[in-house]
């Protein structure tokens, strides 16, 4: 584990206290592929191989053990490797979830939260309900994001050190991406890359693209080769102790450039730019949105241009938390969040431009909030279009 067990216990005593504070009796926490993060956080420990793999991490204050880990994944709990998978003592293999979860809520719980609610698995909270008849279940997600918004300097030594690991495949893309070449000739090199430089998995498939099929942000490579000066997107996810990178960045290969696609480029590099200058310790996200939206509608661009999503249909998204999920605490740049920025927050800016018969083009960097200037996670030129 690359997080001490010290500061393992220091989050499991911040919980209780939240607990105690919004009157919850005992917490559940679930975690799987695709609700990961917060056993992650108490434990050291998620599923890693595939969706039907689960966990619960259990915490009744005063009651047995300290923290208890059930999991259906027995590889993880060989002698061998335990306690590199984590810290906790009270670990159970198995399936029977019902039965060791309520074995360890206290008889007379009223009240017990439950963390990734909107993922808990239906069967679980019913078996639950029939045993606990007198006790209420509920949504207790936003204890854990609110420890989580500020991140340990553990924690951002392991951002830093995945930021790096986006350098490197940037280094592999600015080489692989050349006229000619496949989208899945450079993602090889990409991906060769981000595994030899130590990334434990990804944390998404490797998105990469070339000309206008890049509009719809996301997308798988192909056997499309690449054109001179058209734009190519790179967006990948290096991953360590289950922190999650998001790491973006744009090239125009060979040496014809297609004005549209520079002046875009540029202009996403420069919103990139002016975000980074608001990103500091005070500064609501809606202002750190705004500032990006402003350089946009400047060179000529509008909201039409913008990724749009159909769960926040006119978000204005400049970036997003990232952390041990994507996106983490505090959630999404952009101009209906006002969060207010705090030092030891890790935020992904992430501009996005999207213009027809042209193409799409994000630049995507963390960077950790100071009172100051903000500390950049990754080094890789933002501009690989124009020469040295």
């Amino acid at each position: 584990m690359q997080i001490s067990e010290s500061e393992f216990r220091g989050r499991v005593s911040d919980l209780e206290r939240l607990m105690e504070r919004d009157g919850f009796d005992a917490l559940i926490a679930y975690g799987s592929r695709v609700q990961y993060g917060t056993v992650r956080y108490l434990t050291g420990y998620e599923p890693w191989l595939t969706p039907e793999e689960w966990a619960f991490a259990v915490l009744a204050p005063g009651r047995g053990a300290e923290l208890s880990l059930l999991s259906n994944s027995p590889w993880d709990f060989w002698d061998f490797n335990k306690k590199q998978s984590t810290w906790v003592a009270d670990v159970v293999v198995g399936s029977r979830w019902v039965e060791s979860i309520a074995a360890r809520l206290p008889a007379a719980a009223r009240r017990v939260g439950i963390v990734g609610w909107y993922g808990f698995p239906a069967p679980v909270l019913e078996g639950l309900r029939q045993r606990f008849t007198r006790a209420t279940f509920s949504d207790a997600t936003a204890l854990i994001h609110e420890l989580r918004e500020i991140k340990s300097e553990a924690e951002i030594a392991l951002l830093r050190r995945v930021g790096e690991l986006g350098d490197l495949a940037a280094d592999a893309f600015f080489a692989a991406a050349t006229p000619g070449a496949t989208e899945r000739e450079v993602v090889a090199r990409v991906d060769a890359a981000l595994m030899t430089g130590g990334t434990e998995q990804l944390a998404y498939f490797t998105i990469l693209g070339s000309g206008p099929k890049t509009i719809a942000s996301c997308f798988y490579p192909t056997d499309r080769k690449l054109q001179s000066g058209e734009i190519v997107q790179l967006d990948c996810g290096p991953m360590l102790a289950g922190y999650k990178g998001d790491f973006s960045r744009v090239v125009l290969p060979g040496e014809t450039r297609m004005p549209s696609a520079v002046r875009l480029v540029e202009t996403v590099a420069e919103a990139h730019e002016v975000c980074a200058s608001k990103l500091r310790a005070g500064t609501r996200c809606s202002h750190v949105a705004r500032a990006g939206l402003e350089v946009f509608e400047r060179r000529g661009y509008s909201r039409a241009n913008l990724l749009r999503s159909a769960n926040y249909p006119d978000m204005v998204f400049m970036g997003h938390g990232i952390g041990l999920e994507n996106p983490d605490p505090p959630g999404m740049v952009t101009l209906t969040n006002d969060t207010m920025l705090r030092e030891g927050m890790v935020i992904n800016l992430e501009p996005i431009l999207l213009v027809p018969d042209v193409g799409g083009a994000r630049i995507e960097t963390s960077y950790a909030v100071t009172a100051g200037d903000p500390i950049a996670l990754s080094n890789s030129n933002i501009r690989p279009w124009i020469a040295d």
